[in-house]
């Protein structure tokens, strides 16, 4: 599986949709994603950044799991901003 910098992730992506040869990159995407949440504790509507791989059958985005709380701070109070 392959993996690059920024400048050239998206023409990674496109050849790895087209080729069908996996590459890994971290992307934005929504939390709330085929009807589970890719971060635990933080709510569907945010924006996350996790790992994906790009192939035949498009973007996937990896769960990861739960994210550590910032120390003092709820995700809930932190993703305020996220929700508009």
């Amino acid at each position: 599986m392959r993996s690059t910098s920024a400048a050239s992730a998206p023409a990674d992506i496109i050849a790895a949709c087209e080729t069908g040869e996996p590459f890994r990159f971290n992307g934005n995407v929504p939390n709330g994603s085929d009807g589970g949440l890719l971060i635990d504790n933080l709510p569907a509507d945010c924006c996350v950044e996790v790992p994906c791989v790009a192939g035949t059958g498009g973007i996937a985005p990896e769960p990861v799991g739960g994210a550590a709380p910032p120390p003092g701070r709820a995700h809930a109070d932190e993703c305020q901003r996220c929700r508009g």
